[in-house]
């Protein structure tokens, strides 16, 4: 019976004057009269085995090998920590709203099995799967949200986040994860998306090793976050990396910087595409369109996102 240790949770109940064996029996009923009387319940309370009367030779063991096929897989006391404070933390994260961080505990399943369909009948798996499948269920609003907000100069950097955070997030989901990286290989193909895109990543990068779990990564974050200030100034990544910054290094050096106001000049202008250049002066920024005065005096206006990125970064730079 050794072989069985940890696999059965052996109870005895008393049928005499128990009101215990009278719930017992109305609840799983057998045919037959006498004792003892033997069952196998599995973790969720179904019933898979029930008879009246001892079981002799090799028929006991052949029994709880056979019951075994249907209880479902069982867990050491380290996978049981882990499901504890997975599924603790995605129920907390499901009740403020945030799906991604929900995905992003419950991927941490994927030590112990395939997230979403643990085979296991114990209420910690089943709950771990049943979140898992609203998340699943939802994963295509994200997606096409996130997917439509690229579409838009407006939202672009907010859909490009979004999809970056999920590739982050969502690694324990095979297919969601999947639908992400090819939206994202799709935007990275889109010459103006491309940007947002990488900004996007890198902001999401440092973001990844705040969270980890190794000591060594989240003192890498403060770094990270630098490189993105540097890296895109006067983008709404820099205006994030600087908040959050702020709030695990609130000393950092870059964050006390002062830049001396530029004013706006004759320069070389470029697209997004490296493409087109034109020689002129900034005349004004509004409602995401920039209008330049060429050398000739004429002046053109059009999206802030058609400009490269160090033409836009110099822009936001003048309305700080």
């Amino acid at each position: 019976m050794a072989v069985f240790a940890g696999q059965f949770v052996p109870l005895k109940l008393v049928t005499d004057g128990n009101p215990e064996w009278s719930k017992w029996a109305r609840q799983y009923p057998v045919e037959g009269n006498g004792i003892p009387r033997l069952y196998v319940i599995r973790a969720d309370g179904e019933r898979i085995y029930s008879r009246v009367g001892s079981l002799g030779g090799d028929a006991l063991h052949l029994m709880l090998r056979t019951t075994l096929q249907s209880s479902g897989r069982s867990f050491n006391a380290a996978e049981t920590a882990l499901l504890m404070t997975s599924v603790e933390a995605a129920e907390k994260a499901m009740a403020a709203g945030n799906s991604g961080e929900a995905a992003a505990e419950l991927s941490k399943l994927a030590k112990v099995g395939t997230v979403g369909d643990l085979k296991s009948y114990s209420a910690l798996a089943l709950k771990a799967d049943e979140i898992a499948r609203k998340l699943v269920e939802a994963s295509d609003s994200m997606m096409n949200d996130a997917v439509a907000d690229l579409e838009n100069v407006q939202t672009a950097f907010k859909g490009a986040l979004a999809l970056a955070e999920a590739e982050r997030q969502y690694v324990g989901f095979g297919k969601i994860r999947t639908n992400v990286l090819t939206s994202i290989k799709a935007a990275k193909r889109n010459k103006e998306i491309k940007p947002y895109m990488v900004q996007a990543e890198a902001l999401t990068r440092a973001r990844g090793l705040v969270k980890s779990e190794k000591a060594t990564d989240r003192n890498k974050a403060p770094r990270a976050y630098e490189n993105v200030i540097r890296g895109y100034p006067g983008t709404e990544a820099d205006k994030l990396a600087r908040q959050e910054l702020t709030s695990i290094s609130p000393d950092a050096k870059i964050l006390h910087v002062t830049e001396l106001p530029t004013k706006p000049k004759l320069r070389t202008w470029t697209d997004i595409s490296g493409k087109f250049k034109v020689r002129g002066t900034f005349v004004k920024l509004e409602s995401g369109n920039v209008t330049l005065k060429k050398e000739s005096g004429d002046e053109v206006t059009l999206p802030l996102a058609k400009l490269s990125i160090s033409d836009q970064s110099f822009l936001r730079r003048q309305e700080k």
